[in-house]
């Protein structure tokens, strides 16, 4: 019920982050034995927000196999701990203003920070020097998000930033329908990749089983091939409708084995499906 902007597969959990909500998700046991109408395929576990209570989270890292990074709309970042008995979220720093995306180069030992048209980097040993001071920072000096999701500032610049071609790549979806590509150390110059040939795009992934998607607002999914450099239809999704906000597809992800779809929309609406 609450907005999704993010939604990631990593290991065997399903993590969502979006309106003052960061959830993990996991299996439901008793789904597996349920019969129609009972228990629900997934059971969700809550980050304590704590001072993050009144953040709209929109984008989320894999740190390491126990550990992500989330970003929030008023640029700070935070740290979650999947192994604590309570997980929490802990403030690491402010980002500059405007940063849309964080992406792990873990070679490098950087984050990539796309801005609202420009990447950046910065030492992940820099953010753990800074973490040291904020991670009881009083809570005043995060800001809340809007108090009315239809007061939420729409993002515009970078949509989309993924790892593409190995290690060496970084892929981003600019607003203007291009997916450029750069090498990691961010020195030459982006080179436009392909043009997306779709209307109202919402963001450009590497899922989790190595595919590329694209899709737009209105569930439209496509496919980047790698073979050819083209874009071909992949799959479309119906989004049920609400009187007061708009819908919108915010977030997607395929399982390791490509079998299992899950996709996240801004009402709060997850879905599973699975290839025949």
């Amino acid at each position: 019920t609450s907005i999704v902007n993010k939604l990631v597969w990593h290991n065997d959990c399903i993590i969502t982050a979006g309106l003052r909500n960061i959830k993990i998700w996991k299996e439901n046991q008793k789904s597996v034995t349920r019969s129609p109408g009972s228990s629900s395929l997934l059971k969700g576990r809550n980050v304590l927000l704590k001072q993050f209570l009144n953040s709209n989270f929109f984008d989320i890292a894999i740190l390491s196999t126990f550990e992500i990074l989330v970003l929030s709309d008023q640029n700070n970042l935070g740290l979650v701990d999947l192994t604590e008995d309570s997980i929490i979220i802990r403030n690491l720093m402010t980002l500059p203003s405007h940063t849309n995306q964080i992406l792990v180069d873990k070679l490098g030992e950087n984050i990539i920070l796309a801005r609202s048209r420009v990447l950046e980097k910065i030492s992940i040993n820099e953010i753990l020097q800074e973490a040291s001071k904020n991670f009881d920072v009083d809570p005043k000096n995060i800001k809340p998000t809007p108090s009315s999701p239809t007061k939420l500032v729409k993002r515009s610049g970078v949509l989309g930033l993924q790892n593409i071609f190995g290690a060496n790549k970084i892929a981003y979806l600019k607003d203007s329908k291009e997916i450029m590509v750069v090498d990691f150390d961010l020195e030459d110059t982006p080179k436009s990749l392909i043009d997306s040939l779709i209307t109202n795009l919402n963001g450009l992934k590497r899922c989790s089983n190595n595919d590329i998607l694209l899709w737009s607002n209105e569930g439209i999914i496509k496919k980047y091939n790698y073979e050819n450099s083209s874009i071909s239809e992949f799959f479309n999704v119906s989004l049920p409708n609400d009187d007061y906000l708009d819908n919108s597809l915010n977030s997607l992800d395929f399982s390791e084995n490509g079998e299992d779809l899950i996709l996240g929309d801004k009402l709060g609406n997850i879905w599973f499906y699975q290839k025949r």
